[in-house]
């Protein structure tokens, strides 16, 4: 079942904890939720993002690049009714107030819990004008997904990238956020897709810093799919002796144990004995 992203939403805070995004037009039950969140700052806090409750946390880089801190986190979930229903989401970042960037797929037909996420790679330059990060990914089977996260910093401001090159074997990438992060993403739809990449992000200015994410999610299986059977020997049951063979049985004695009654089952009718009446006979005159 090829995989695709239908719709995205995406939002930005500036010295905030928290930025909001709204749900995605279109979710349905079933669809696959991939969110990549930026934060930056610059006065040496942390900048994490807290994972929200029932998402999954795919990968997370956070390190501070000499004045200027940033982190890129990726997380999944699959939508639920719950998802469906309400009007927005919000990642928290663990610092006090950092700017940040979220942005929220919306994909048919991929599967978000950890267990079938085949890569996660982070890597992170410090004071690179052309940074290039090396992809290597063999996709194990035919529908995956690959996202790709980065955002860069210059001098305490969001650095602004031209859209990446990706040289090797790939797949067809799709620039599905353009902001002071940039996210990407591309289907893969053969095992022989994205062996090693390099990713190259152009920018004029020297002395910037720049965070990468790579992930990849597998797609769902194909209700359509043929089924294949393997062929087995099946073992019989030889008997060890002649089935005319004359024996001569034997008996073992047994004891046999009744059930004992320990009460009765009906209590019987008490009977009483009636009183004679008595009566005085009169004799009548003549």
């Amino acid at each position: 079942m090829a995989v695709a992203v239908t719709t995205k939403s995406s939002n930005t805070a500036t010295s905030s904890t928290t930025v909001v995004v709204t749900k995605p037009v279109g979710l349905a039950v079933g669809d696959g939720m991939i969110a990549v969140v930026s934060s930056y700052s610059t006065f040496g806090a942390s900048v994490a993002v807290d994972t929200p409750s029932g998402w999954v946390l795919v990968n997370t880089t956070a390190t501070s690049m000499g004045s200027d801190n940033g982190s890129v986190s990726v997380f999944a979930r699959t939508a639920a009714s719950g998802d469906v229903a309400a009007s927005n989401f919000t990642f928290t970042s663990t610092s006090t107030s950092v700017n940040m960037e979220a942005v929220i797929l919306r994909a048919t037909a991929v599967r978000t819990d950890v267990a079938i996420l085949d890569v996660e790679d982070t890597d992170f330059t410090d004071n690179s004008a052309d940074p290039t990060f090396t992809i290597s990914a063999t996709p194990t089977q035919i529908t995956e997904l690959y996202v790709i996260g980065v955002f860069g910093a210059t001098n305490e401001t969001y650095a602004t990238a031209s859209a990446p090159v990706i040289n090797g074997t790939n797949p067809s990438w799709t620039e599905q956020y353009g902001g002071n992060m940039q996210v990407f993403t591309a289907p893969v739809t053969t095992t022989a897709e994205v062996t090693t990449a390099d990713f190259t992000v152009s920018n004029s200015s020297g002395g910037t810093d720049w965070i990468f994410s790579f992930s990849s999610f597998r797609g769902q299986s194909s209700a359509s799919t043929t089924p294949t059977f393997t062929t087995t020997t099946q073992v019989a049951f030889a008997p060890a002796g002649s089935a005319g063979a004359q024996t001569t049985p034997t008996f073992t004695e047994t004891t046999n144990t009744a059930f004992a009654p320990t009460g009765k089952g009906t209590t019987g009718t008490a009977w009483v004995n009636e009183s004679k009446p008595s009566t005085t006979w009169t004799n009548e005159e003549i």
